[in-house]
């Protein structure tokens, strides 16, 4: 009898949706509001650098996101008996491959355009310790800026699998209510300390995300009522937009302060939990052709947000060889739609000629070593 492999598991468009919207407001932050600005901005320019200074909250919907995802699929498989080397053959097979394609091109343009390099940094981002500057003296110069969200998740990929697989269902909740407590209070300690951590990327300071995320997973898992579903939407956004509001009115909103830096993420994790799990429970409701269009972005999210510090590296630099200024609304323009034009373009083809083969390859991989130790 022929060896039958599972078949793949089913696309969620919204959730294809919000992993499109995570990297295009990334994308965005970083070409519009990140850095230091022309000095020669006109008002449209720094009209548009405000409109997206908050883009860098795709992360955070990315950690949410992942804790979500990573979570259904482990509660789903942790009764089989190749519950670790099926997970860990898929983070790997899915991220390695353009994870380290991504790097080699990173290397090869700094080297070609003669950009300044911390090669330690790239050196750590290799292994997966990109956001441990701070410990190892180090720095992430560009394009190697957004490897440090990576580390995050591989690392949370490495030891969660373990908890969902030891513990108890009932006690993961628990868990996951005390990694949402103990980040803000780790970001707190180490401001207030001057401790050497970098309470942006230290790996233990962002796992409130991701364990938000674990939370409706289990929530799913579990089959919790629309009616408690709504209601945990509706207190989310509000202990989000309260603890937002008491930072802001205690001048606490920015990480510069103690206050700030254990609690701003908590408040935005929050509000971005609201969310998430608002669209999730419109699912198939939601508008159509937005869901497809951020649907198409979130197919090449992971290679976008991987490269476009890449794509804008190298325009900058033929920017200003060919003479050329920036500041004007014009400018910013041509930098934004030639940036999102070359990443998504090298996205797709990419993913036509590159990851979806990986992913064949390590099925074809999978169905032989299936038949194998059936036929053994």
């Amino acid at each position: 009898m022929p060896a039958v492999t599972p078949a793949p598991r089913r696309r969620l468009p919204d959730l294809d949706a919000v992993r499109g919207f995570a990297a295009l407001s990334v994308l965005f932050y970083h070409l519009f509001a990140w850095g230091t600005r022309p000095a020669q901005s006109t008002g449209p320019a720094r009209m548009l650098a405000s409109l997206f200074r908050w883009g860098w909250l795709g992360v955070d919907v990315f950690f949410v996101l992942s804790g979500f995802l990573i979570t259904g699929l482990l509660l789903e498989a942790r009764q089989r008996p190749d519950y670790y080397s099926d997970f860990y053959a898929k983070r790997a097979f899915r991220i390695l491959p353009l994870y380290y394609a991504s790097v080699g091109v990173a290397c090869l343009t700094v080297v070609a355009l003669n950009a300044p390099v911390d090669w330690r940094g790239v050196f750590f981002s290799i292994g997966f310790l990109a956001n441990t500057g701070s410990l190892l003296s180090f720095t992430l110069t560009e394009p190697f800026g957004v490897y440090w969200s990576l580390a995050v998740e591989e690392h949370f990929y490495l030891l969660w699998p373990l908890l969902v697989r030891s513990l108890p269902v009932r006690w993961l909740w628990f868990a996951c209510a005390g990694l949402i407590v103990a980040s803000p209070a780790l970001r707190f300690w180490s401001a207030h300390s001057g401790a050497p951590f970098d309470i942006y990327g230290f790996t233990a300071f962002r796992l409130d995300g991701l364990a938000l995320g674990a939370i409706f997973a289990l929530m799913k898992h579990e089959r919790v009522s629309r009616r408690i579903t709504v209601g945990a939407v509706a207190a989310l956004a509000a202990a989000g937009l309260t603890l937002g509001a008491l930072l802001w009115r205690v001048g606490a909103l920015s990480r510069t302060s103690e206050l700030g830096a254990a609690l701003q993420f908590s408040s935005t994790t929050l509000f971005i939990g609201a969310l998430f799990l608002a669209i999730r429970s419109v699912g198939s409701r939601a508008p159509t052709n937005v869901v497809r269009v951020l649907g198409f972005f979130g197919d090449i999210s992971f290679f976008v947000y991987l490269n476009h510090l890449t794509a804008i590296l190298a325009f900058d630099y033929f920017w200003a060889r060919m003479g050329l200024s920036r500041g004007s609304l014009g400018a910013e323009l041509v930098r934004a739609f030639t940036v999102v034009g070359v990443v998504v373009v090298a996205g797709v083809l990419s993913r036509r000629y590159f990851e979806l083969p990986v992913q064949r390859l390590r099925r074809n991989l999978g169905a032989r070593l299936f038949a194998k130790c059936s036929l053994e």
